[in-house]
């Protein structure tokens, strides 16, 4: 009984390892850009929410909110935020800090890579 072989071979070509290379290499690059923009926006949200576990009485006027909200960023080496970018909000007894910020990384050549976050916490009786 004879056996026919394809006599075609079949696989990758060094043209398509090539082509799977550069996209690898494409989300690789975005990856490193990405991931320590998202590590701060992890560190800007910590610093926020622990405002909100914060004695009320330490937080009497804005310029107070906004000096520990930026003494804690400093500390979490948070660079992408600074005065212009919280804004807070007295509503009765409660206060709404919000900090907004956009972040542009320069990912290859002319193209850049931007990010925006917006994120707030409401304080109680401050």
């Amino acid at each position: 009984m004879m056996r026919k072989y394809n006599k075609k071979e079949a696989g990758l070509t060094g043209l398509g390892f090539i082509f799977i290379l550069l996209i690898l290499a494409f989300f690789v690059a975005l990856g490193l850009k990405l991931v320590p923009v998202y590590l701060e926006y992890y560190n800007v949200t910590t610093s926020l929410q622990s405002l909100a576990k914060e004695d009320s009485s330490e937080l009497s006027s804005s310029q107070d909110i906004k000096a520990l909200l930026n003494k804690r960023l400093g500390i979490n080496d948070v660079t992408s935020v600074n005065d212009q970018n919280i804004a807070i909000e007295k509503e009765g007894d409660n206060t709404l800090v919000t900090v907004e910020y956009e972040v542009r990384k320069n990912f290859l050549g002319n193209v850049d890579i931007v990010v925006t976050f917006k994120d707030s916490v409401e304080l109680a009786g401050s």
